[in-house]
């Protein structure tokens, strides 16, 4: 028992904590309680004891939308082994979004332009599952893709059928939220794998441009272009296929600022070549 047990032994008290995660384990299975305790524990720090790490692991599962009986199997193995916990009612009649996944994804579509891979696009239909929506509004996707359909009439799961996003290759990182209660949302980062850009590469070709490269990659603040032999003026454009940013380039000026971007995907071109390079800012 908690904090009774406690020997001042790493072994031994880690045995109460071993044990109780042990008991919740059994009920809910391992995949959601291992989540829950990697969530939970990244809320503490070296200082934090049992008692604060039994909080922090709860709060986890709250805040990844687990079932009330799963939180309450959280609630109820913690107290029996003497931690104590802050009170907590689980609605279960209060509004959850629990799915959202990414299928019939298409092939990559090059929009009609096979050089320029900065339109590339594919479709998937995304499927949201939920329980106890509003009575009104919408159910929202945003993030690499888009739709909405009102809640009238709208049952679990809502597939969205031909949802259009960008061919980048990538995790499909997706939102789905109620907008008559903003805080009935979920954020998956990896709904699937969007297929790699179907760019291809045209008569223009400058074979010089083989080797050039963009380095670091991810980047934050600046991008620089390796093996540079002459002077180009290139693009940047996001994954909507709008021009961010130019600037002419060469050899002894071969870092662009990217400091101003937002987070994402972006394409590289190099005006009257077909050659395209992309990189992520993070």
């Amino acid at each position: 028992m908690y904090p009774g047990g406690l020997t001042g032994s790493i072994h031994t008290d880690g045995q109460i904590w071993a044990s109780v995660l042990l008991e919740i384990w059994e009920i809910i299975g391992r995949e959601k309680m291992d989540a829950a305790v990697w969530e939970g524990l990244a809320m503490t720090n070296s200082g934090t004891n049992q008692q604060n790490a039994a909080i922090a692991v709860r709060q986890a599962a709250i805040d990844m939308g687990y079932t009330c009986a799963e939180i309450d199997a959280f609630t109820d193995r913690f107290t029996a082994r003497g931690y104590v916990l802050p009170n907590y009612t689980c609605d279960p009649n209060a509004c959850d979004i629990s799915v959202i996944d990414a299928t019939n994804i298409s092939p990559c579509n090059d929009n009609g332009t096979p050089s320029d891979g900065s339109d590339d696009f594919f479709t998937a239909d995304i499927i949201v599952g939920f329980e106890n929506p509003p009575a009104t509004g919408t159910l929202d996707l945003t993030g690499d893709g888009t739709a909405s359909v009102s809640v009238v009439g709208l049952t679990s799961p809502h597939m969205f059928v031909g949802v259009q996003m960008p061919s980048d290759g990538g995790p499909i990182n997706l939102t789905a939220t109620f907008s008559a209660d903003g805080t009935c949302n979920l954020n998956v980062p990896n709904a699937g794998t969007a297929p790699a850009p179907c760019v291809t590469v045209g008569i223009n070709e400058n074979e010089a441009l083989s080797n050039v490269s963009i380095y670091p990659n991810p980047a934050n603040t600046t991008i620089n272009l390796s093996n540079l032999n002459e002077e180009y003026n290139v693009a940047i454009y996001n994954m909507l296929g709008q021009k961010v940013k130019e600037q002419t380039v060469d050899a002894s000026n071969s870092s662009i600022n990217i400091s101003d971007l937002t987070l994402g995907v972006y394409v590289l071109k190099f005006e009257d070549h077909n050659n395209v390079l992309r990189f992520v800012v993070e």
